[in-house]
């Protein structure tokens, strides 16, 4: 929440010095982009934990239990799979572009890609960890502990 007023504060702030007084932060745009990405991303990591993101699920609900469920799992695991590509090329868009420098900050364009990783690694274990959780309840795990 911070981070989207902290955002929204300095692209306001850009825009009355740019369109008022004819003055414009050299470094608020790459500051603004910066922070949106990285809160974009961040911010699917957490919907991804908390189950948050849109699923079509009308037909997974309309099937019978067994089928629903088997629906529901083969929907995580492309998940699962999606995530894992992201991961990897998004790791690896951001090592090409490292040399890359932003002219304003002088801040490596790496730090604004290496977002898609690090919420795509995030992304990855609150999948998995929901994949389990599916396919093993969390009641059923106690009970085995027991």
């Amino acid at each position: 929440m911070a981070t989207e007023f902290e955002t929204y504060r300095l692209a306001t702030k850009r825009n009355l010095l740019l369109f008022v007084l004819s003055f414009s932060l050299s470094w608020g745009d790459e500051a603004a982009q910066i922070l949106l990405v990285w809160m974009t991303f961040l911010g699917a990591a957490i919907a991804m934990r908390t189950g948050s993101h849109y699923a079509f699920d009308y037909l997974v609900r309309s099937l019978p239990a067994r089928a629903g469920k088997f629906f529901s799992g083969l929907s995580q695991l492309i998940v699962i799979a999606m995530t894992a590509l992201l991961l990897y090329w998004s790791g690896e868009v951001t090592v090409h572009i490292s040399e890359w420098i932003m002219p304003a900050t002088g801040i490596s364009r790496a730090w604004v890609y290496s977002a898609c990783p690090v919420g795509c690694f995030f992304m990855l274990v609150y999948a998995v960890r929901n994949f389990v959780e599916m396919i093993c309840p969390l009641n059923t795990l106690n009970d085995a502990k027991k």
